[in-house]
């Protein structure tokens, strides 16, 4: 496989990830039955959680 399909492919893999991961906050904000301070809260503790994951320590 020459090096652009790998990063095309690398890309959609990425795109296909992100729609899953949204699937699966959705529902378990479905589920829990979160109100806005709640779904908040998790928007923010994911968002640090995902700055630590991507940090290049």
């Amino acid at each position: 496989m020459p090096r652009d399909d790998a990063s095309v492919l690398g890309a959609k893999l990425d795109r296909i990830s992100y729609l899953l991961t949204a699937v699966v906050v959705l529902q378990i904000v479905e589920l829990l039955d979160l109100d806005v301070t709640s779904l908040a809260f998790l928007v923010v503790v994911g968002f640090f959680v995902g700055t630590l994951y991507n940090a290049d320590v």
